[in-house]
């Protein structure tokens, strides 16, 4: 896992968790020349 991105997937899941979204895209970027990229789209449920 990114470590720099990992933060940014927690920050949108704790905004989902607390229902002030319902849905979020976080970005995670590493590599010695940042070329592995992650796009994560999560959503909850209900």
């Amino acid at each position: 896992m990114m470590a720099a991105g990992l933060i940014r997937m927690v920050e949108v899941a704790n905004r989902i968790h607390s229902g002030e979204v319902s849905r979020g895209v976080a970005h995670a970027t590493g590599g010695h020349a940042l070329q592995h990229n992650l796009i994560a789209v999560l959503e909850g449920e209900g």
